[in-house]
């Protein structure tokens, strides 16, 4: 079914201190953990709405054959779980016939920003 886990960072690097894993079968994750999503193939963090925090943007690739992003806003102290999003492959207009879609398969971007 897959996870993403999040670790905090500072000058010194990374630590495992205040690490936070997430799954579909996490409170206020959109979707149900199923055998083959791939939840947390990718990862992104990225200040989308331009508020000064990264929001927590995971990859499900074959989630319902055609993939799908979890979009959980960013805050102070991390992601902000309840009211978190699902935006899949169909609903972005992304159609494919006898194959998996994929969507969220990959996130990168020369502009990340915490």
């Amino acid at each position: 079914a897959g996870s993403a886990v999040l670790l905090r960072g500072s000058a010194t690097g990374l630590t495992t201190a205040k690490a936070a894993g997430y799954t579909q079968d996490t409170a206020d994750v959109p979707g149900a953990a199923e055998t083959g999503d791939q939840f947390g193939a990718s990862v992104h963090l990225a200040d989308l709405d331009k508020d000064g925090k990264a929001e927590t943007v995971v990859g499900v690739p074959t989630e319902n054959n055609d993939g799908c992003l979890w979009i959980a806003r960013g805050s102070t102290t991390g992601p902000v779980l309840r009211g978190s999003a699902a935006l899949c492959g169909k609903s972005a207009g992304i159609t494919v016939r006898g194959v998996k879609g994929y969507f969220g398969a990959a996130l990168t971007s020369p502009h990340i920003a915490f």
